[in-house]
């Protein structure tokens, strides 16, 4: 009989991660049949078969398996994968670097043995996490509503958080086309997620915490540039017919601009590390879709950045000019959380 829940741990050079995030789970699972781990190793050095046999013993531990790429695919791409390998009716993708908590599991099947009974399907479960907590239990049916609930008690984090998501498997497979074009952005899941919407299938928020996140190490963390140059096509993405950028409310285009303005500034005047490319591949992946005084600063932030890399010299000068606006929008959103 097919499992219920398929848990998939995608992977590449973690093997402590890897056999930790084993450790956590594995009391969890106990001697289920309706729950399978499955580890996704992305091609890597040291193969995680042997990795984990090692941890545990000579032997696999009972209810895992481990499917090896024959070449590193890619992020985005092995996290695809997952799903290619899963047998679950859901699919709860885990990161390797992100822990669980000990009651996560149970969590989890309560919250999908309730959908069984619930009046209209859902594809996708949004949980709570190490980085926001839920503030209630929410179905949300339609791209709009999911936008509007962004404004008000819905958190956006958990809707990025991959590992806070569990899917509905045949609603992930029968995207898998759109999956792999997005793999490009480095968030295919999210491309998924707001084509189940525009699909007719529900999205759940629960207020469960089963997962938490911290800050990649140095060497572990994404490029920057990648990141400017892929991640913003997702605004092409078309929800009820109409590209999702236009489905922004004024409100919540301006509550996602003004960190977006502010981490600009910073990057192209304070931070030392990193050069204006990521900037300049950002604003121009989403100069299209802003309107208003939003596409004015974007168009603002790109002649900034010309005048730093023409006059490098200049920087100080304008850190001393903007370092006041910088400091005002810190402020503000110190007030806003306070609020």
């Amino acid at each position: 009989m097919p499992p219920f829940l398929t848990i998939a741990i995608p992977t590449y050079n973690r093997p402590a991660s890897l056999c930790a995030r084993l450790v956590e789970l594995l009391p969890q699972v106990g001697g289920r049949q309706d729950v399978e781990i499955i580890v996704v190793d992305n091609a890597s050095s040291e193969p995680s078969e042997e990795v984990i046999r090692a941890h545990f013993g000579g032997e696999l531990p009972l209810g895992l398996l481990v499917r090896r790429n024959v070449v590193n695919v890619g992020l985005a791409a092995n996290i695809c994968r997952c799903f290619e390998h899963s047998a679950g009716t859901w699919t709860w993708i885990l990161g390797d670097d992100d822990s669980v908590y000990p009651d996560a599991l149970e969590q989890i099947l309560r919250a999908l043995a309730r959908d069984s009974n619930a009046p209209e399907p859902a594809g996708l479960y949004c949980f709570s996490s190490g980085i926001d907590r839920n503030e209630s239990e929410s179905t949300v049916r339609t791209i709009d509503e999911l936008l509007q609930g962004f404004e008000n008690h819905l958190k956006f984090s958990n809707f990025l958080f991959i590992s806070s998501k569990i899917f509905l498997t045949r609603a992930f497979r029968e995207r898998s086309r759109l999956a792999y074009h997005y793999c490009y952005s480095l968030a295919p899941h999210l491309a998924v997620s707001l084509s189940i919407l525009d699909g007719g299938l529900a999205v759940r928020y629960e207020q469960g915490l089963i997962v938490d996140w911290k800050q990649p190490d140095k060497g572990q963390k994404w490029s920057c540039n990648l990141v400017a140059a892929g991640l913003p096509t997702l605004a092409e993405i078309h929800g009820a017919g109409r590209p999702v950028m236009q489905h922004l409310s004024a409100g919540l285009e301006l509550m996602l601009w003004k960190p977006f303005l502010r981490g600009g500034v910073d990057y192209l005047l304070f931070d030392d590390d990193r050069g204006p490319n990521y900037w300049f591949l950002m604003v121009l992946r989403l100069l299209p879709f802003l309107r208003g005084g939003r596409r004015i600063s974007a168009c603002l932030l790109l002649v900034l950045g010309l005048a730093v890399v023409a006059m490098p010299q200049s920087r100080p000068i304008l850190r001393k000019l903007l370092g006041g606006f910088r400091i005002r929008m810190a402020d503000e959103d110190l007030t806003n959380d306070r609020n």
